[in-house]
């Protein structure tokens, strides 16, 4: 079944704290592991995946300009579907206007949230690698397990 995927960026899509400026004073970060792979996978899968993230303007450029760049990030989430919030608590509206039916994100208030306000989504994961037992919310730590996950829903 086709799922409507939203995914967040810091510690879920890329890793916190791997942020450097370059040679030429472009903006970098590291991807988590598998990231680029498993959203190739999720987009031949005829899934449709948004990043849907909650950061500063100054952030959003950074992560934009450096997206921008990576073009394996423009062939599986176009620009149009990177949606990015000022406050986490946007992150269910988001969820109901996009029809999103997975969302994946680091933060447990997040993912509770998503999960009581959001009637689309009812696949909600926590990726992290800390052990939480929460009731309706998937926890998972690396993208193998997310694929594997999806594909199986």
């Amino acid at each position: 079944m086709v799922q409507i995927i939203g995914i967040d960026i810091g510690d879920v899509a890329v890793q916190k704290g791997t942020e450097y400026e370059n040679d030429t004073g472009q903006y970098m970060v590291e991807f988590m592991d598998d990231f680029l792979e498993s959203i190739k996978i999720l987009s031949e899968s005829n899934n449709i995946l948004y990043f849907i993230s909650y950061c500063g303007n100054r952030r959003e450029k950074q992560i934009r300009d450096f997206f921008q760049r990576t073009k394996k990030i423009l062939d599986y989430i176009p620009e149009e579907r990177w949606i990015f919030v000022r406050d986490k608590m946007d992150k269910a509206p988001i969820c109901i206007q996009h029809k999103i039916t997975v969302m994946i994100d680091d933060n447990i208030e997040i993912c509770t949230d998503v999960f009581k306000r959001s009637p689309t989504t009812r696949h909600v994961i926590l990726f992290t690698e800390k052990t939480v037992n929460i009731k309706n919310i998937k926890r998972l730590c690396e993208w193998k397990s997310v694929v594997n996950y999806i594909i199986n829903l």
